[in-house]
């Protein structure tokens, strides 16, 4: 008996570890789910969709291992430097307020239960229920803007996320640690990641509409017509069903193809394309008499779709002000601002294609309603993105003029330390008796009359150029951000006879 379990227990030590394989340690699971549908609901399971979620896994955490590798090239505690950038990969700041956008899994969780969770009779139009049950939570037993389902439903395929976890973060860990020792390479790295995630988060959002191919549907691509040709009322239903399509058909260009090809420009003048189908479609009701009434009640087909094709034009501004507001912190450094930004931009993204889905199911309600049809013999109806566009102004990097007065040996009156700016942005510091002090790397400051240092030592040297070819010399510690910090005046350095 004691021989048999002692064989169990070796049997369960050596079966736990195989079952644990790949989960992460130490890691904080989303786990706001419960295990059950409800009765009449079911989930469509759909390999690309845990295919795209996996790879923003891997953008995030290799995004988190640059910024780690960032901070400690600049002399930063990497602990505070995830406080202060990473703030939005951790799983207690997921909420708007927290500043930042939620992480891979707790996305995953929150599309999987928008777009892959629904009633199992297929006549129902859940997504525009959803979209117009705007109710909090705690009256409704779940999250905002998602009404039409029982609150968080667990994916069956939630568990699969985490496999591989921490191999991949191994293996973000060395892809960082191979690319060049100088931040403005990881900078730019960063810089392209961060544009891979919003691509995932925009994939991962418009999954459903890429799977059902919503935009090859033959009612968004041919006007449609009347069975009775001879009732002028079924005549103007019919030409505002043609202009609705044509909203939802142009809307629908708003897509993970385009924003990978062009990014600025539709994230940029979305809200301008919206804004001018959306007219077209409101001109042709206005013209259509019969149909005024309908478009202002919520509850006729007509009406959800006036309002929600409105909505659809404030999360366009939205997801505008929030792309703006990412690159504008990118720009300047300001990391909040960047940040809320992006948080903007994956709300809003997942909140776009809510709403096209329901306006989808609108337009075959209400072609159905109306007894219309396809008109094939009309010209086939090809949506643009037919909109003025000015690229976005990006900050110039400082001149190869404006830094070559820099280059070279320089020498402290002060303490006769001998300070050496390279072309490649390495400093060195050497004390007068030519011992190596300190090294560091330096980036021009953004108008070109000085640069700064970031060295080994924790200080950060900011050096000026003095009208009278001299430098002048500022340090401070790395850790402080208040300007007053800075030791007084410095001291002031010559170039060294012979350097350049």
């Amino acid at each position: 008996m004691r021989r048999l379990l002692l064989s169990a227990l070796v049997a369960l030590f050596l079966v736990t570890p195989a079952l644990a394989q790949g989960k992460p340690k130490g890691f904080a699971e989303f786990n706001a789910f419960v295990d059950q549908p409800r009765e009449g609901w079911a989930w469509d399971a759909d390999e690309r969709l845990l295919d795209l979620v996996q790879q923003l896994q891997e953008k995030e955490l290799a995004l988190q291992a640059v910024d780690l590798r960032t901070a400690r090239l600049q002399g930063k505690m990497p602990r505070a430097k995830m406080d202060e950038s990473m703030a939005w990969r951790r799983i207690d700041r997921m909420d708007l307020n927290g500043g930042g956008p939620m992480r891979w899994d707790a996305f995953y969780g929150k599309n999987a239960e928008n777009f892959f969770y629904h009633p199992v009779d297929p006549n129902t139009t859940y997504h525009t229920t959803t979209v117009l049950r705007q109710v909090q939570p705690t009256s409704a037993g779940g999250v905002p803007g998602n009404q039409g389902a029982p609150a968080h439903q667990r994916p069956p395929q939630f568990d699969y996320i985490y496999r591989g976890y921490e191999q991949r973060v191994a293996r973000a860990k060395t892809e960082a640690s191979e690319i060049a020792n100088k931040v403005e390479v990881l900078k730019d790295r960063r810089r392209h990641l961060e544009e891979e995630v919003v691509l995932r988060w925009t994939k991962i959002a418009f999954r459903v509409l890429d799977r059902e191919k919503v935009a090859e549907k033959p009612v968004l691509r041919w006007a449609v017509t009347p069975a009775n040709a001879g009732n002028e009322e079924d005549q103007d239903r019919a030409k505002v069903l043609t202009e609705a399509s044509r909203l939802l058909a142009t809307a629908l260009l708003f897509n993970d193809q385009r924003i990978e090809s062009e990014p600025d420009k539709v994230f940029s003048t979305v809200s301008m394309a919206v804004q001018a189908t959306r007219r077209n479609f409101e001109d042709a009701l206005i013209r259509a008499g019969v149909l005024l009434d309908d478009s202002e009640d919520k509850t006729k087909p007509i009406g959800q779709y006036k309002f929600l094709s409105r909505k659809l034009e404030d999360t366009a501004k939205t997801l505008s002000e929030g792309y703006r507001g990412w690159k504008d912190g990118d720009d300047n450094d300001d990391e909040p601002t960047k940040f809320v930004g992006l948080r903007r931009v994956q709300d809003s993204v997942v909140t776009y294609s809510k709403i096209l889905l329901a306006l989808n199911e609108l337009v075959d309600v209400m072609k159905k309603e109306w007894g219309l049809r396809l008109n094939t013999d009309s010209t086939e109806f090809v949506p643009v993105w037919d909109v003025a566009y000015k690229p976005r102004a990006v900050p110039k990097p400082a001149k190869r003029e404006q830094v070559a007065f820099f280059l070279g040996r320089w020498k402290s009156e002060d303490d006769g330390i001998v300070r050496t700016i390279y072309d490649d942005h390495r400093f060195t510091e050497h004390l007068p008796n030519g011992m190596l002090h300190s090294t560091g790397e330096w980036q021009p400051l953004p108008d070109g009359a000085g640069i700064e240092v970031v060295t080994t030592h924790g200080f950060t040297l900011r050096l000026t150029r003095m009208a009278n070819g001299q430098l002048k010399r500022k340090t401070q510690k790395t850790t402080t951000v208040d300007e007053s910090k800075w030791e007084g005046q410095g001291g002031i350095l010559t170039r060294v006879q012979g350097s350049r």
